[in-house]
């Protein structure tokens, strides 16, 4: 006997969309952080959505990307944005991005001199 498979009656493991939901910040970025130059900077925030948002980073309009100096996570409801030793003051943003739609937190980096 040959079996017909129905893909429309196979147990789905999508969310439906009555689960979904956009983004949304628990807790943002710090508005304005102002660190020593040389110093490890950390940034993070919590957030939430369904499906889980991708996270996207932005340094002064430009994608940041993962690096020596620079190491990006992503553990379920936590990102974070960690700076090792040598950064540059300026905007940093974190979008949060699904299917339902973004969210979008910002932080200023401020770098005070050694000996100022």
């Amino acid at each position: 006997s040959e079996l017909i498979y129905y893909p429309d009656v196979v147990p789905c493991e999508d969310i439906t969309e009555a689960d979904a939901e956009a983004p949304e910040f628990l807790e943002t970025l710090p508005p304005e952080t102002t660190v020593k130059e040389g110093d490890a900077v950390l940034l993070f925030c919590i957030m939430k959505g369904v499906p889980t948002p991708h996270v996207v980073w932005l340094y002064n309009q430009l994608i940041v990307e993962e690096s020596a100096m620079c190491s990006l996570k992503h553990d379920g409801p936590l990102c974070s944005l960690r700076l090792l030793k040598e950064h540059d003051a300026g905007s940093y943003r974190v979008f949060a991005i699904n299917s339902e739609g973004s969210a979008e937190s910002t932080a200023s980096l401020l770098v005070a001199h050694r000996g100022e």
